[in-house]
């Protein structure tokens, strides 16, 4: 009798879960991604965006997290295939990251037109000028950077990916 399996969409959904976990420890720019759609999503409660504008920013940053996760699953298989220095490897490794580029540059073009909105920098600044503002700001802003700088893993790990 064959063990109990859970069904394939469910599996396929672990499957996706456990990448982007093993992705997000082990890329330091992955996790640049999620800081930057942290504070993106931390600031956006100060603008007055309609559904629209929470689309775009949704659809912004899902755009750069699925282009850098591409472009990490590119390395790693490119790594593995040639682990020596080739100059084929060598463009394709690029490309995908010019494509992350891309995807990171458009993004914050659209985050610039977002976010440069009057009424939003002043509800924002209001916000930030009282001390309590002020210390969840720094607060945040730590946090992201130590999630950032130490979020990896760690030399004893013995995930495989």
């Amino acid at each position: 009798m064959r063990p109990h399996r859970p069904a394939a969409l469910g599996r396929s959904f672990a499957c996706a879960g456990r990448g982007l976990w093993r992705a997000l420890r082990a890329e330091r720019n992955l996790r640049i991604h999620l800081a930057a759609t942290a504070l993106v999503f931390s600031l956006a409660p100060f603008y007055p965006f309609d559904r629209g504008d929470w689309a775009l920013l949704f659809l912004a940053c899902g755009l750069v997290w699925g282009a850098e996760l591409l472009n990490t699953a590119v390395e790693r298989l490119c790594d593995r295939v040639c682990p020596d220095r080739d100059r084929a490897i060598g463009w394709v490794k690029d490309a995908a990251a010019g494509g992350v580029l891309a995807c990171a540059v458009f993004a914050a073009g659209a985050g610039v037109c977002l976010f440069a909105d009057p009424a939003g920098l002043r509800a924002l600044g209001a916000a930030i000028a009282t001390p309590l503002g002020a210390g969840a700001a720094l607060a945040l802003l730590a946090a992201l950077g130590l999630f950032v700088l130490c979020g990896g893993k760690r030399k004893d790990d013995k995930t495989h990916f």
